[in-house]
């Protein structure tokens, strides 16, 4: 907190990143900058300053993903207050991790608000989508439809050519949180419009936050899919968890998020594996 940190910052997979037993980055959503410290001594060893894209009145979401030896950083500006979420001033931000520098930073806003957490396929190709909020709200009001980006192997800035829209490639429905199960398959939540009444006066935060919500399996190269056999509609949002060459799929229960349940991800219909009090954005082994 004496570094700045805001009060709402976490260790969890947006805000903490892990690099090696001696380093690590605590990411400052107030400016965008990054603390750098030991794990091991749990000393704070440097800062790393913003990007410079400070808004006021909005505080920065971001996803990361390492990839060689360097980090790609997606900045953006949210006002959850007003629930306004800007298709500008967007950027993508690479960094040395052995001199903790900044190498490049290209604004990007073909797909808006690309802060779910990006990965990296075998290939070495890095994609990037939204999170679950945003992604409703071209059902409501002038917003641009939720999309999917990548960076190519040996790129720096994202692939002019590429752009997976979930509306048009799903059945109409609007999407978000790719992530990645490999061998070039993936899911996406996408969001059921059919099952919710949408009108004039349709408010966008509680549209969200319905059971409206499905994962999908879809093929990276043909941007392809269908539901996931043997998981309902939740409400917003899930994660993949993967552990020991395992994946589990975490879904909310309800729109209060009172409990998840877990299902590894196997060839079939899925079946819960088992059930975890609260809200669950991941799972790690310790031992």
């Amino acid at each position: 907190m004496n570094q700045g940190l805001p009060p709402y910052f976490a260790i969890d997979i947006w805000g903490a990143l892990f690099i090696s037993e001696t380093k690590a980055y605590l990411f400052n959503g107030s400016d965008g900058s990054m603390v750098i410290w030991n794990p091991t001594t749990l000393m704070i060893t440097g800062k790393i300053p913003g990007p410079g894209i400070v808004r006021p009145g909005y505080e920065i979401q971001s996803g990361h993903v390492v990839r060689g030896n360097k980090l790609y950083r997606l900045f953006s500006h949210v006002n959850y207050d007003e629930w306004d979420f800007p298709i500008t001033g967007q950027v993508l931000v690479v960094y040395d991790l052995d001199t903790d520098r900044q190498l490049s930073i290209v604004e990007e806003n073909r797909c808006p608000q690309l802060y779910a957490r990006p990965f990296v396929t075998e290939k070495g190709d890095i994609y990037f989508s939204g999170w679950v909020w945003p992604a409703v709200l071209p059902l409501v009001r002038d917003y641009p439809k939720s999309c999917a980006l990548r960076v190519l192997a040996g790129q720096d800035t994202f692939d002019p050519n590429y752009k997976l829209e979930f509306a048009t490639n799903f059945e109409g429905h609007e999407g978000a949180m790719l992530s990645y199960l490999g061998n070039g398959q993936a899911l996406v939540d996408l969001f059921h419009q059919e099952r919710a009444t949408i009108n004039a006066s349709t408010d966008a935060e509680k549209l969200a936050n319905t059971n409206n919500w499905r994962v999908w399996k879809l093929d990276l190269a043909t941007g392809k899919g269908a539901p996931l056999e043997g998981v309902d509609f939740t409400g917003a949002g899930y994660t993949l968890a993967q552990v020991d060459n395992r994946s589990f799929l975490l879904t909310p229960d309800d729109e209060k998020d009172s409990a998840t349940t877990a299902r590894e991800v196997v060839d079939g219909p899925l079946k819960p594996s088992f059930k975890i009090q609260g809200s669950t954005f991941n799972i790690v082994r310790v031992r």
